[in-house]
């Protein structure tokens, strides 16, 4: 994944060295290159270290609930990271073991979509199953068939082998409610 710098960052450093080189008072400042760090790079050891802390909790049921507000952190902060759906993952277990079905619920589809949004097919079609589930237990049959019907249409993408196919629609409940098509 290739990060870039903000525009407007570029700009102002752009405008800062022209300005330094321009002026004489700033001839005698040495400029030394600067190791550039991006957002995503430290956003992304802030997350390892938000999930070690959270990894920690887990030996305590009644931290769960701590953990899992960790976990969701650790994700909304590496975005398009591929290791976001898993956090989120987490987060969605957690608050399920922890009595809060709704939150888990979303979380899993926040999830899914994080998987989808970074090529993962297999993983966002199973993740969509898992929170159809969720829904289901959470009383939201209103979303149980599209959630279905997403993880559906990604056993049919590229990159799908028959066999994870095949997987994918054995998780499917027969049920014709459920159905999709």
């Amino acid at each position: 994944m290739k990060t870039s710098i903000p525009n407007s960052f570029a700009r102002i450093a752009a405008l800062t060295l022209s300005f330094a080189i321009a002026t004489p008072a700033f001839a005698q400042v040495s400029l030394t290159p600067v190791k550039v760090v991006s957002f995503a790079t430290r956003a992304s050891a802030r997350a390892d270290t938000i999930e070690e802390r959270a990894s920690a909790l887990l030996s305590d049921r009644s931290s769960f609930k701590e953990a899992a507000g960790m976990y969701r952190t650790a994700a909304e902060l590496r975005e398009d990271d591929p290791r976001a759906a898993e956090s989120y993952r987490m987060a969605a277990w957690l608050y399920a073991a922890s009595g809060n079905r709704g939150l888990a619920r979303k979380l899993l589809a926040k999830a899914a979509e994080s998987s989808a949004e970074t090529g993962n097919a297999l993983k966002a079609a199973h993740t969509y199953i898992d929170a159809a589930f969720a829904a289901a237990e959470d009383g939201r049959g209103d979303l149980v068939r599209g959630l279905l019907g997403k993880a559906r249409v990604l056993a049919d993408a590229d990159g799908i082998s028959a066999e994870q196919q095949l997987e994918i629609l054995r998780r499917l409940p027969a049920d014709a409610m459920f159905a999709s098509r």
